[in-house]
């Protein structure tokens, strides 16, 4: 089958009945219904009934030579019109078959859009939602002369071909609507009862099952999707015991057919050995997160799932790919086996339980559609919901790495989805009470982003400052930093490398929460205390771009570390360069965030500056003077060195260079009389542009020649 492409399969097949004849036709096993005759011709070439053509009439035809022959009217399946039925009208049925194309239902470009878009064609309607086209696309939706084979114990195969330009995943997911016959449903049963919906795993190589949702008033089956699959429903001949428990406001489905199943997934992960004992666990996890919920934090009812019309919300476990909490038809799935198995399987189990149910809580309060375009909101304030609310405690599953910072906030992705929940932890500084205010304010806007921004200003949490502590907890073993007691974890350090005289890091953040780790450098003073070193960004003295921020840290050997701020926007902290101190083997690193919407260039330069005099030793005459020159190195832009004698008068003064080697212009000292002498000159970093030499930045470094007079 080509990638690409979701054949939608519709599977009609009826429980086990005696129905009653259409004329003088009658099943052919192991149908239920009379084959038809779709093309109008008198002949009956649909011998499954499902009101079409295909191969697999050809093949039933074939297993049903000799029960054709003394069963049906020769007239209707002598298809040669030999007076007879025999192998030639295989043959017939088969080329008759192979000169039968697609027939093309629906054609039409769709562009991307916030808004629902519903194409519909022969009876087929296909729902595309809002936000769930990356590119523009043709919608394309045709039969398939040559379907797959239904499953075991099912007839009556109609197959859709849609394809929705080269796009394979959706998000959301995509919905069809397909028509079924209430004839098609025995008497006694409901069509929730006699039908299942089923996706074909092609790694596996068999139909599974997918939710079932039925709108029995406009007469169609309502199947979602998020990725292209082979998918439709069918009519399982002879249906085993499914059984529900009741929890209000939860009817929780299963089949004991999924006990052996079930108990091989869970074994050594939880221990469940038959189908209603997962059942009963996901109801007592599902009704004790919904009374929390609802008692303890206060929030608004889940929503009831649609078309049952009886105010439950319906949960079936089975054998469906994933767990999941369904948009369109409001109910909730329970994969049979464990989202990881082993060890934690059970409480991800719990997890994945409040996590689906808080997205029906959260359509309590907001639209679909608005779930939709703030995804990576709807699923880090679930997954909060269901770890950091309930329990305290984050989950383990979900831990925040580097690659995380580097893409926006509002980045929805297997990498970036979940995780946000710590940016709710944080930005809630720990106090989950306040988490109803939260969301609830967070639905006042169009966009979650503006709302959470607008509510975090409004409670002194800023979303770039949430991100910049992320960021240092990233960074740090603790989760609450920036802390004294804290340590930088030992792979920051091991990965330092030898700090160069002057280093460029540029660094390019693309917004909304965006951020990075700065590469780390290793300090080495050469023997002496300390180390002078020197930073500056944003062009050496200019305000950084709107809603950033820059923290350097200094770790030291055991871990622990010194922070500060860099400039930002708005001024709080004084702009760059800045010049600190660093011991022997401490490691210097940067964190850079991004709090606003527009992409952000920050340049960094790290340098270690250092100056020298020459002539370090002279020996003249009495009344004679020496001509000095100051070499500076690595002093970055934005900066001025000065040089003071003892008396604090400028000797001479000019600006650095970021890398290399600056020449001061030279002075000269007059020595009168002999003896041997020490002058001292102050080298002092000043700003550039001040007009004030004596503005001094910090001192740098003392020059103490020798000079001897005879």
């Amino acid at each position: 089958m080509r990638t690409g492409a979701l054949l939608l399969v519709l599977f009609l097949a009826l429980l086990a009945v005696t129905p009653a004849a259409a004329r003088d036709l009658v099943p052919v096993p192991p149908n239920t219904l009379v084959p038809t005759d779709p093309d109008g011709d008198g002949k009956h070439e649909d011998l499954n009934a499902n009101v079409r053509k295909d191969f697999a009439d050809v093949v039933l035809y074939f297993n049903q030579l000799t029960w054709l022959a003394a069963n049906e009217p020769v007239a209707e399946f002598d298809y040669n019109d030999n007076g007879r039925i025999d192998f030639a009208d295989v043959v017939s049925l088969f080329n008759e078959l192979g000169a039968t194309g697609p027939a093309v239902l629906i054609s039409q470009s769709l562009a991307p859009s916030a808004e629902d878009r519903t194409l519909a064609g022969a009876g087929v309607n296909l729902t595309v939602p809002g936000g769930a086209l990356e590119r523009a696309a043709l919608v394309r939706v045709a039969t398939v002369p040559s379907p797959p084979a239904p499953p075991a114990g099912t007839s009556n195969l109609t197959v859709y071909d849609i394809t929705i330009g080269d796009q394979e995943r959706f998000a959301p997911g995509i919905v069809i609507e397909i028509p079924y016959r209430s004839s098609m449903v025995p008497t006694g049963y409901r069509p929730d009862q006699a039908i299942q919906e089923v996706r074909w795993d092609a790694q596996a190589g068999e139909w599974v099952e997918i939710p079932t949702a039925i709108d029995t008033s406009r007469g169609v089956v309502v199947l979602e999707t998020d990725h292209l699959c082979v998918a439709g429903f069918t009519a399982v001949l002879q249906p085993g015991p499914v059984t529900e428990l009741y929890a209000i406001p939860f009817v929780i489905h299963f089949d004991p057919a999924d006990d052996a199943a079930i108990a091989k997934a869970w074994q050594g992960s939880g221990n469940y050995t038959a189908a209603d004992a997962l059942a009963s666990r996901v109801r007592d996890i599902l009704w004790d997160a919904n009374t929390r919920y609802r008692e303890t934090y206060g929030f608004q009812p889940p929503v009831p799932s649609r078309f049952t019309g009886d105010g439950f919300i319906h949960v079936y476990v089975g054998d469906y790919y994933e767990s999941g909490w369904n948009p369109t038809t409001k109910t909730i799935t329970v994969s049979r086996e464990p989202f990881l198995p082993g060890p934690g399987a059970d409480l991800r189990l719990e997890a994945e339980m409040r996590h689906e149910l808080f997205h029906a809580v959260q359509n309590a309060y907001v639209s679909v559609a608005w779930m939709n375009g703030n995804r990576w909101w709807t699923e880090a304030t679930a997954e909060y919901a269901s770890t950091y609310l309930l329990d305290w405690d984050p989950s383990p599953l979900f831990p925040i790495d580097s690659a995380f910072f580097s893409k926006p906030l509002t980045t929805v992705d297997s990498y970036h989805e979940y995780q946000t929940a710590q940016v709710v932890h944080q930005l809630l500084n720990r106090q989950p009470p306040t988490f109803r205010e939260l969301w609830t304010s967070s639905t006042t806007y169009g966009s979650a982003y503006d709302a959470v921004d607008a509510w975090g200003l409004a409670h002194s949490r800023s979303l770039e400052a949430t991100y910049r502590n992320m960021m240092a907890a990233h960074l740090a073993t603790t989760d609450d930093p920036p802390a004294v007691w804290a340590r930088v974890r030992q792979p920051v350090l091991d990965g330092a490398s030898p700090l160069p005289g002057s280093s460029s890091m540029h660094v390019v953040l693309s917004g909304q929460g965006t951020g990075t780790v700065t590469p780390a450098y290793r300090v080495s003073t050469g023997g002496a205390t300390e180390a002078t070193l020197v930073d500056a960004w944003s062009g050496g003295g200019g305000p950084l771009p709107d809603g950033c921020q820059v923290t350097r840290f200094v770790a030291h050997s055991d871990g622990t570390f010194t922070y500060d701020y860099g400039s930002d926007s708005s001024g709080t902290h004084p702009f760059g360069p800045t010049v600190f101190t660093a011991k022997d083997g401490d490691v210097v690193f940067y964190t850079v965030v991004n709090g606003g919407t527009d992409a952000a260039s920050v340049p960094i330069a790290l340098t270690r500056p250092d100056a020298r005099i020459s002539p370090q030793s002279a020996e003249i005459g009495s009344g004679e003077a020496v001509t000095y020159s100051v070499s500076v190195d690595n002093v970055p832009f934005g900066l001025e060195v000065t040089v003071l004698d003892a008396g604090g008068t400028v000797v001479t003064t000019g600006p650095g260079v970021a890398e290399g080697t600056a020449v001061l212009p030279p002075f000269v000292q007059w020595f009168p009389e002999p003896g041997l002498y020490y002058p001292r000159f102050f080298v002092r970093l000043t700003a550039a542009g001040s007009g004030d030499p004596y503005s001094s930045i910090d001192l740098l470094k003392v020059l103490q020649p020798s000079v001897w007079v005879t």
